[in-house]
């Protein structure tokens, strides 16, 4: 086994530039934000939300399965083609 591949990296916060570091904490602040809003807004307004329709005919627990199903699909397809697309042993690439 290759021991570059086994290699961790470790920078302590000091070593990092401190521009790095605040666009580090700029950017979980702002995620953080948007995931306590979307929390908010899922709690304030819940009834609606599970109870009627979100899209025509489609409740939120429909919309979520499809969601879900999507991403497996997705899933499902990115492998499928990481092994359709393999080079094969005998091409020879000339640089």
């Amino acid at each position: 086994m290759d021991l570059q591949k086994l290699m961790i990296i470790k920078k302590s916060m000091r070593e990092l530039p401190l521009k790095l570091v605040l666009k580090s904490m700029f950017l979980s602040l702002i995620t953080w934000s948007l995931w306590g809003y979307t929390c908010y807004v899922v709690a304030s307004y819940s009834t609606k939300i599970f109870v009627n329709p979100v899209y025509e005919q489609y409740f939120f627990s429909d919309i979520m399965i499809f969601m879900f199903a999507v991403s497996v699909a997705l899933v499902v397809i990115a492998i499928i083609w990481s092994f359709i697309a393999k080079p094969s042993k005998r091409l020879i690439l000339s640089h």
